[in-house]
């Protein structure tokens, strides 16, 4: 291929520096941010965090693994002008096997080793990766994914066609040296990526920067159709969004890795997972659909909920017009509930039956009616945690530039709400929650410690929009600490031994789940402590369904499916 140079006036001329474990490539006002970071894999403890420990005990032999799945990997070059974006399983001293089996492209045809790309690569798809089944991945220099190669950034013409399912941004870029120029330049980047994933339906992945002081990268993690990643220890960039309608909530969620670049991965990794389990679902591979169960997935249970630590950096919390938290977004991905979600199928908006306690829809909203769901808390039970996502994708209108100028994307955006109540039969009662954000394209309703009865959750629209749906319920008998079905002296035990705590959980007999360990939680684990008996919840196949191995893509194969409206 053809060499590539700038796209300024002052093409071909290159200026790096190195600056606290960073590599910058500077380019007529781009700046790319690559991280330097060498995390090969994941550890056990990582695949615990994750849900993927959890997820291979009960799928067994039918884990999903990322097959059939091509993968994107767009790289900044480590070295200003360089072309060392390209992931080489050889170069550590104990290479990956299955990176040496896959078939890595080079889509700009040039590209040589660097270390971040294989990084990177290792935590996606190596032997010790998320998804080590994932085999053809095609690889790009970020310059030229920008410009040339896909988005045709400032271009008159549209982004040329995507053909992975999900594409990993593991770098940041800004164009702030070329002043307000440079702000539409990455505006227009911005609402060109947010094109390609509703024309090509492609799930994308960027992570944000490292470091809590650092500002909220211009590209790509601002795009409003893409998946924002930060870290679960907070160093990492805050949001809100900074450009193209600033204040919007980002990230989307967070991982427990000790890099973004690294981080990004782990998630495109999930991604791929969750797109090799539903299949050739047109609703469920939707890219909304996908970002839907990773939010309400993601847990919130390494977080103080209750601001009783003495950092903030630990801290979660949103608001009604606060969809996510500013640091850790929807919370810690778990790639167990995720699936879980996906598995129990797609569930219809009715106002005469049901929805299980978790599953997930992707229905057409309109502005004339209220789509409503009913779901019911048994008897005797507990929700533990009730996690509630909407997501839709921003839209835009392309009109191809006349006579070589610039293209015009214009965007538009529904705008879309959540609501919940409580519930008696079909009938809406009290005012629960609400989710009501006037500017982004996700809304989230979180609630702990729901007592048994019945719920409704409702869905608005401003105008005519498709929107994905997913919840989860983590069910508990009341006082059940260890939750194994039983109230008795081992739930007494966790409660005493973590009595007076603050900050506390369900597992340490917070019961009333109000961040405290105290009498009234005794109160509660005595009124449902029964000597002897042992209590198995089958009400809904909300956190029992997989039990035994393979039973997970059994429980998708079975479920109804329906085209996308």
């Amino acid at each position: 291929m053809k060499a590539w140079r700038c796209p300024s006036a002052k093409a071909g001329r290159w200026s790096a520096d190195f600056f606290g474990g960073w590599t910058t490539s500077l380019c007529g006002g781009l700046l790319l941010l690559a991280s330097t970071a060498l995390g090969q894999g994941l550890s056990a403890t990582d695949r615990e965090k994750l849900g993927l420990t959890q997820l291979a005990e009960v799928a067994g032999s039918a884990m999903p693994t990322g097959a059939g799945i091509t993968v994107g990997q767009v790289e900044a070059p480590l070295t200003a002008g360089g072309t060392n974006y390209m992931p080489n399983a050889s170069y550590f001293s104990n290479p990956s096997a299955q990176l040496l089996a896959d078939t890595i492209v080079d889509k700009n045809g040039a590209g040589t080793v660097s270390t971040h790309a294989t990084a990177v690569a290792e935590g996606i798809y190596g032997t010790n990766g998320v998804a080590p089944g994932v085999a053809n991945v095609d690889v790009y220099n970020a310059n030229l994914w920008i410009y040339a190669s896909v988005l045709r950034t400032t271009n008159w013409r549209a982004p040329l066609p995507v053909t992975q399912r999900v594409v990993n941004h593991s770098w940041i870029g800004s164009f702030a040296a070329s002043g307000n120029n440079g702000v539409a330049t990455a505006t227009d980047m911005l609402r060109r990526v947010d094109y390609v994933v509703n024309r090509d339906k492609v799930v994308m992945v960027a992570g944000v920067n490292n470091g809590l002081a650092t500002q909220f990268p211009q590209v790509v993690a601002n795009a409003y159709n893409v998946i924002s990643v930060g870290l679960t220890n907070g160093y990492s960039s805050p949001g809100p969004s900074t450009i193209d309608v600033p204040g919007r909530t980002k990230p989307d969620l967070v991982v427990p890795a000790t890099s973004t670049s690294t981080g990004a991965g782990w998630v495109t990794g999930a991604a791929a997972m969750l797109l090799e389990m539903v299949g050739e679902d047109s609703a469920a591979s939707q890219p909304a659909t996908i970002k839907a169960a990773l939010l309400a997935g993601a847990v919130k249970t390494p977080f103080d909920l209750h601001g009783a630590t003495p950092s903030a950096v630990d801290n979660w919390s949103h608001t009604p017009q606060q969809p996510l938290d500013l640091l850790h977004g929807a919370g810690q991905m778990n790639i167990y509930n995720s699936a879980l979600i996906l598995a129990l199928g797609q569930q219809s908006a009715s106002s005469t039956e049901d929805v299980n306690l978790t599953g997930w829809d992707y229905t057409a909203v309109s502005p004339e009616a209220t789509t409503k769901y009913f779901l019911e808390i048994p008897t005797g039970m507990v929700a533990i945690s009730f996690s509630l996502i909407a997501t839709w994708n921003r839209e835009i209108e392309f009109t191809q530039g006349v006579n070589y100028q610039p293209a015009t994307l214009t965007p538009s955006l529904a705008n879309v709400d959540l609501a919940m109540y409580a519930a008696t039969g079909y009938e809406q009662g009290a005012l629960i929650d609400s989710s009501i954000s006037t500017i982004d394209n996700v809304e989230h309703i979180y609630r702990t410690g729901l007592a048994a009865g019945r719920y409704e959750f409702d869905v608005t629209t401003s105008t005519l929009a498709n929107v994905a749906l997913a919840w989860t319920t983590q069910l508990a008998m009341q006082g059940d600490a260890n939750l194994d079905g039983i109230v008795d002296g081992a739930d007494y035990t966790a409660w005493a031994d973590h009595y007076l705590a603050t900050n506390a959980t369900w597992s340490q007999g917070d019961f009333n789940l109000d961040g405290n360990v105290d009498g009234a939680d005794y109160t509660l684990w005595a009124d449902h402590f029964v000597p002897g008996f042992a209590f198995s919840p089958v009400p809904e196949p909300s956190s029992f369904v997989l039990l035994t191995a393979g039973l997970l893509l059994l429980a998708w194969r079975g479920a109804c499916r329906r085209p996308v409206r």
